[in-house]
């Protein structure tokens, strides 16, 4: 990759980009079953039915399924349409057992990369820094304070109400508002077709694919650059 003058400032996708999926949320998941079967009384067959439908597999959470890439709304219609229960009360569930992870100091978040040098060398490098993504604004904020980016991240986005969701510009455009930057002026990173359409949709001025579990050949195709690891960003800018 040759590097972009012309780019002052770097949104990023947090899943998959920034964290692993798979080891970071694989025991909130199973948490979330047992409060959905003792709260709600959802019975082992429907937490099956539930688990495929939403991309939970054994071996691993499924390449594009609604829990990769998808909302705590987005699951609790899921859960709901199967089960038969109120959304309100599944997405109440779904909240608490994300709060007790955080409260409880559950959540083991696990980087891919060093992702703290990372934003670092940005940051001195003179970069606006944000993270935009389909989580919620407390486990975000939980992810940046846990790992020491708190005083390197300009700008986030999450799935608080306020924002559309990715591929919609609205978070591109709010934080070319925060900042004083121009769409142009951004680079996108993230390891999801959506990301990807996110920026080059938006003409953002550059599209950077990193590659993951879930890697998407499309994904790829669409992307201006594909990086393997956080770190190829310090060759880049």
């Amino acid at each position: 990759m040759n590097r972009d003058q012309c780019i002052k400032g770097i949104l990023f996708d947090k899943d998959g980009t920034l964290l692993d999926f798979e080891k970071t949320w694989r025991p909130v998941w199973d948490q979330t079953e047992l409060l959905l079967s003792n709260e709600l009384k959802i019975n082992e067959l429907e937490i099956r039915h539930i688990r495929e439908a939403l991309g939970i597999l054994e071996e691993g959470f499924k390449r594009g399924s609604v829990y990769v890439t998808g909302t705590l709304l987005e699951y609790a219609q899921i859960i709901a349409k199967i089960s038969a229960k109120e959304e309100d009360r599944v997405l109440k569930v779904l909240h608490k057992s994300y709060l007790m992870c955080i409260e409880e100091n559950k959540l083991d978040i696990v980087t891919l990369g060093d992702i703290k040098s990372v934003m670092i060398y940005l940051k001195q490098k003179g970069y606006q820094l944000g993270i935009v993504t389909s989580d919620s604004r407390l486990s975000t904020e939980y992810f940046i304070n846990k790992i020491g980016l708190a005083q390197l991240i300009d700008f986030i986005a999450t799935d608080d109400g306020v924002y559309q969701m990715k591929p919609h510009p609205h978070m591109l455009e709010s934080f070319c508002t925060q900042t004083g930057l121009l769409a142009e002026e951004v680079a996108v990173v993230g390891d999801s077709l959506k990301d990807i359409q996110f920026g080059k949709y938006n003409q953002a001025g550059k599209s950077i694919y990193i590659e993951s579990s879930y890697s998407n050949e499309e994904a790829r195709q669409l992307a201006d650059c594909v990086i393997t690891g956080i770190e190829d960003l310090m060759r880049y800018f």
